[in-house]
């Protein structure tokens, strides 16, 4: 289980020198540096175990089939370390000037003495990682991954040109190859290319293979026909190496804005037609990629001419009074249709256009509308220069007649963002945030005050930005006149990372998608009469063929209208589409199968506790998803209860009006701060926000900030933080949650860099240490924190600051402790002025505010109350809450829950890191316990070397750590196993069996923090020392619960008397007084 590495290597001298080479299983080591090293120290990074070995001469020899022995039968990282001069200090081998490891390139494979067949694993491998480290990994060959840079891109003679280079880290280059590809097709385009070899950098940075190349791209022979308008173009790096493995595909970075000064619109012409290749910036990838566009060469003079008058044109804009609305190019069936629809027939006289291709299908009921304008006409591209309103489902890019940059910096109308669905599922804020890049709105259609909510702390669009009007095709949706057939709509939603068409069919969406369909008891529903509708979303549109069956109706996408769809379906199943909200809102069921979640929401996570908040049923698996449809169907297809009751928080508006109030939006005079907001939302702004937030005026700027607003007038504010602003949870959230309960007039702000959503209507959210903070902090009337706001940031005098603290003290803390200084020379002088600033602090009992006055130095008010986070365990939905937790984590019904929760070691650290050092044996506990049990890996906040779990464990072990809320894992855990951290002290008043892992009790009591308390005469549960030890006391937990029940009735009679439930009523009631109701 190695852990994440997470340290830079110390540098080691401007003459530093390191050579390795191997000769068959021996790994020669020659360091040169300016202190000598004598010892090579060979540390396990998961077990933390070691060998050393000398260094004679500036040379160490390593023998790699003796490192395989010791290693043990699976993967691990062997780190490697120095011990030099006489002091014998341990530095990180690497970090050398010079770094020549050529002839260690390659894997070792260890040949086993028995005869026995010579498997993946058994090999080592000499690695360097990216910050420099020299590692041996011991397993299957790691590639490591590519990394590209982009130096320089111009366009020159109506070519691209570029100046590129890329590391291949420990990865041996073969061949490279240059692919322009077509987005929707697949089309490759092979372009020559060369890499050459860069042995100085490769030598200068830790031994990573560095490369350099410079190409040119010919558009003229990739597209001189014209065929493919309208779509997107790739260029892409295609890597073979040299261990024969699948090639690799990386985009082409797309460089910083100095390297790409000289870039612009690129053509290729034929005799009749001329096609422009635009280039942008991927909004996630940050790759190279063009716009295809395809005129007739008259059309494209036309264009420049008017780019000229562009000037004058716009001056006529808010005279014609001129609006254009739309969609994707090849649909007209969603919000921007039902709008237009909306007002040509309700306000006729008004001029707004619709903008259409000329392959739509629907295009004859488009035109019997009136007013349709078709996309790239001449029409076209004098209307988008006099719009003053622009309302799209989509980017406003799609209205437009050309994204060229010299015509479209012209087209100025406001613009009117009307979605093509709820937000909420999947975080989308770098596509339509303020901050995305490519991006641009002024406005924002929004259907309840908590999507309104998502779009004002997650996105960054401001309250004046946001309007709850419903969508425009709700008012079809839910006007009542169809009857639905007895139908199941199936409709799951794209993948990003399948980009590459040739990709899709051998996808694990396209066989679990498969396998819904193919299913028996799907099979048998439908030869029951239920029809099975089958619709892709547009970006998959080209895979329809997969799913394919005679028992499916396969429609195809764009050219079928959802709405009606979804009017005339009994039921729906999708995964994480937002056509879950709009079907949902008939009060129909829907079920949601998400067996990639993990991977759908990598990165940027949702918007939404998807396991509390979905409108409907979800399964992880095909044959849960089945199960739940065919149940369903059997019983009529009837949305349950608690599914309505979710839906109905996503529709403020069941009116029919939608469209109306949208007109009315659009009909508003436009604010002179549109300008200002489209200035701060520019690239050239947000780079310079984030040129200055990294500068080193940064800091002194936000401290005058926060000194200004210190002097104007409170506000009645509450700022709330928990976990240095990286979770919504703790006492902070029960203090919250009670003074939202009484219906405080306060206004609720939270620190938190999460998309977690935080109840309350009118809550706001800032991130950390950004300008909103310190403003908000400096007006505050009410700070409340779990740990500590900056040092530098002094309250003032009429700011009341409640201090929650994060746990009952076992181990010695600040001035209890003796040598704390090690970990920072001016801890205590910062801690002590912090404390200086606490008007109040919570305390769970009198044993914990003796401890608190002991180490706080501490004088002021303590609110000897209980902690407020433990109330959860004796709420009326604690049951339901546990139940909801076990889902999130996918914990079979049949399994009881170990929570193993150690604290941190202070003498278990790298460089100010503090790493885990796990001692249990988690391949003991699997074999004696693993069908009985799950076990939860929750280390401390400050840990950052946490091990992994690996494959073969992933079904008995989970990595909690980053869970959002310690008192959720601990109301599922049945038996809680720690060693000296404080959250025994909550699990407390659960009355459940706890297990103590004390291999280090003596050398932790002795050496380390010290206790308050005589531990092994209290514990409520076994000190046990090793993992067999372990094994044998969660062996029978009837026999550990009822051994121990008078121990448990001692513990929380003396260490949590007050968790009773009503632990934040008693705060907010000390604290806050009446202005808290």
């Amino acid at each position: 289980m190695p852990p994440r590495e997470t340290t830079d290597a110390p540098p080691l001298g401007p003459d530093s020198r390191l050579v390795v080479r191997r000769d068959g299983a021996l790994l020669t080591l020659e360091i040169s540096l300016a202190r000598p090293a004598h010892t090579l120290v060979v540390r396990q990074r998961d077990t933390l175990r070691e060998r050393r070995v000398p260094v004679t001469d500036g040379t160490a020899t390593l023998d790699l089939d003796d490192l395989w022995a010791w290693s043990g039968d699976f993967e691990r990282f062997l780190d490697l370390w120095l011990l030099v001069g006489e002091s014998a200090d341990e530095v990180r081998l690497g970090g050398f000037a010079h770094t020549d490891r050529d002839a260690a390139f390659g894997q070792h494979v260890v040949v086993p003495g028995d005869g026995t067949e010579v498997v993946p694993h058994r090999g080592l491998t000499f690695t360097m990682s990216r910050a420099g480290n020299a590692a041996v990994h011991v397993g299957p060959p790691r590639r490591q991954d590519v990394r590209t840079a982009t130096d320089r891109m111009t366009t020159r003679r109506g070519n691209l040109h570029v100046s590129a280079r890329f590391t291949t880290g420990n990865n041996l280059l073969g061949r490279i190859r240059l692919l322009a590809v077509v987005r929707d097709t697949g089309e490759e385009h092979e372009l020559p290319i060369t890499a050459t070899y860069d042995e100085e950098s490769t030598r200068r940075r830790a031994g990573n293979r560095h490369y350099g190349v410079d190409f040119e791209v010919p558009f003229q022979q990739i597209a001189p026909d014209g065929h493919l308008d309208g779509t997107v173009l790739d260029l892409v790096y295609e890597m073979e190496f040299a261990d024969g493995a699948t090639p690799l595909r990386r985009g082409i970075v797309m460089p910083s804005l100095v390297g790409r000064r000289g870039l612009r619109e690129m053509f290729a012409r034929g005799p009749e037609h001329a096609t422009t290749f635009i280039p942008y910036r991927t909004s996630k990838a940050h790759r190279v990629a063009f716009n295809i566009e395809t005129t007739t060469r008259e059309l494209l003079r036309y264009r420049r001419r008017l780019a000229v008058v562009a000037p004058l044109l716009s001056l006529l804009r808010p005279f014609l009074r001129v609006w254009l609305v739309g969609e994707q190019p090849f649909k007209a069936q969603d919000n921007g249709y039902h709008f237009f629809r909306w007002v040509r027939l309700n306000r006729p006289r008004r001029r707004v256009y619709y903008v259409a291709d000329p392959g739509l299908s629907n295009l004859a009921e488009l035109q019997d509308l009136g007013q349709v304008v078709m996309r790239g006409s001449r029409q076209h591209l004098r209307l988008n220069l006099v719009a003053s309103r622009i309302l799209s489902t989509h980017h406003a890019d799609y209205l437009l007649a050309s994204r060229s940059p010299g015509y479209r910096r012209w087209v100025r109308g406001r613009r009117v963002f009307l979605q093509h669905g709820v937000m909420g599922t999947k975080n989308m804020a770098h596509l339509y945030g303020r901050r995305a890049p490519g991006f641009r709105t002024d406005d924002v259609i929004v259907s309840s005050t908590f999507e309104a909510e998502i779009l004002r702390n997650d996105f960054g669009y401001e309250a004046a930005q946001v309007h709850v009007t419903g969508l425009a095709r709700f008012d079809r949706l839910l006007d009542g006149s169809v009857e639905p057939d007895r139908a199941l709509l199936v409709i799951p939603t794209w993948r990003d990372w399948l980009l590459n068409p040739n990709d899709v069919p051998d996808s694990e969406y396209a066989q679990a998608w498969s396998a819904v369909l193919d299913h028996p008891r799907v099979r048998a529903m439908a030869d029951d009469g239920v029809e099975v509708r089958f619709i892709l979303h547009p970006n998959m549109r080209a895979h329809s063929a997969l799913f394919d069956r005679p028992w499916v109706t396969v429609l195809p996408s764009g050219a079928t209208n959802v709405q009606d769809l979804m009017k005339s379906s009994a039921a729906l199943l999708t995964d994480y589409s937002s056509v879950g909200f709009d079907f949902s809102m008939l009060e129909r069921p829907v079920f949601y199968l998400q067996f990639d979640r993990r991977l759908y929401l990598a990165g940027g996570g949702s918007h939404l506790d998807l396991d509390a908040q979905l409108p409907g049923r979800i399964a992880f698996d095909v044959e849960t998803a089945v199960r739940l449809v065919t149940e369903s169907a059997a019983g009529g297809f009837v949305a349950d209860e608690k599914s309505r009751a979710r839906a109905r928080r996503f529709l403020d508006h069941r009116d029919l009006e939608s469209s109306r109030r949208i007109h009315d939006l659009a009909m508003r005079r436009s604010s002179p701060l549109v300008a200002v907001r489209r200035v701060r939302a520019s690239v050239w702004s947000m780079r310079l926000f984030e040129t200055f937030r990294r500068s080193k005026a940064y800091g002194p700027a936000m401290r005058m900030l926060f000194r200004i607003a210190r002097l104007l007038p409170r506000q009645d504010v509450v700022v709330l933080e928990s976990g240095l602003g990286k979770q919504y949870g703790d006492s902070p959230r029960a203090i919250h949650e009670e003074l939202l309960r009484r219906g405080t007039p306060l206004h609720l702000t939270w620190v938190n860099d999460t998309s977690t959503r935080i109840p309350g209507d009118d809550v706001e959210k800032v991130r950390r240490l950004w300008p909103r903070y310190f403003w908000r902090l400096g007006r505050a009337r009410y700070w409340v924190n779990n740990q500590n706001f900056p040092h530098y940031l002094r309250p003032s005098s009429r700011t009341r600051y409640l201090q929650t603290w994060h746990g009952t003290p076992l181990k010695r803390m600040q001035h209890d402790i003796d040598g704390i200084g090690e970990r920072d020379p001016e801890y205590l002088e910062k801690v002590t002025r912090m404390t200086g600033y606490w008007d109040a602090l919570v305390s769970p009992s009198p044993y914990a505010t003796e401890c608190f006055r002991s180490a706080f130095r501490y004088t002021g008010e303590v609110l000897e109350s209980g902690y407020p986070r433990n109330d959860l365990f004796h709420s009326a939905d604690a049951a339901a809450r546990a139940r909801l937790v076990r889902q999130r984590l996918r914990i079979p019904e049949d399994r009881k829950v170990v929570l193993y929760a150690p604290t941190f070691r202070d003498d278990v650290k790298r460089g100010n890191s503090f790493l885990a050092d796990l001692r249990l044996d988690l391949d003991l506990l699997q074999r004696r316990l693993g069908d009985e049990y799950m076990v939860l890996l929750r280390f401390h906040s400050i840990v950052k070397g946490r091990p992994e779990v690996r494959a073969e464990q992933m079904d008995f072990v989970r990595d909690v750590t980053l869970f959002p809320d310690a008192q959720d894992l601990l109301l599922v855990a049945d038996v809680l196993m720690t060693d000296y951290s404080s959250i025994m002290f909550d699990y407390a008043a659960l009355d459940r069996p706890m297990v103590f892992f004390t291999y280090d009790l003596d050398h932790y009591r002795g050496s380390l923090r010290g206790f308050y308390l005589d531990f092994e005469d209290v514990a409520p549960g076994p000190l046990v020392r090793t993992s067999e030890e372990v094994a044998d006391a969660l062996a029978d937990l009837d026999a550990l619960r009822e051994t121990y029940a008078p121990q448990r009735a001692a513990f929380m009679e003396r260490f949590a008397p007050l968790d009773d439930g009503h632990a934040a009523a008693r705060v907010v009631d000390g604290f806050f007084g009446p202005a808290g109701s």
